[in-house]
């Protein structure tokens, strides 16, 4: 089996872009962090009892919910774009 890899290179033009394309980068990756920790302690807890934790909610909707809640308590991640940020779980709901 062959894997072709793509690498892009993005141009942003000026320093500001530059700064807010690292900032969306590293907001993307701490939200992916952030629900793959969380979604790991509750399959955790769900293994060791079953019968009295529900196996944690991974769509892109019960997690996009979960996300409201997390952009509502940090402030550094209200001023970045809701959908680029929001978009990463769209893409841990599917893996």
């Amino acid at each position: 089996m062959s894997y072709r890899g793509i690498t892009y290179r993005l141009i942003p033009g000026t320093k500001a872009r530059a700064r807010q394309l690292v900032c969306l980068a590293g907001a993307c990756r701490y939200v992916w962090n952030h629900f793959l920790g969380e979604n790991q302690r509750l399959m955790a807890v769900h293994r060791e009892d079953p019968e009295n934790h529900p196996m944690p909610p991974t769509s892109f909707f019960s997690l996009g919910k979960e996300f409201t809640q997390l952009r509502l308590s940090t402030s550094w991640l209200q001023e970045l774009s809701f959908s680029v940020v929001r978009h990463t779980l769209k893409y841990q709901a599917d893996a």
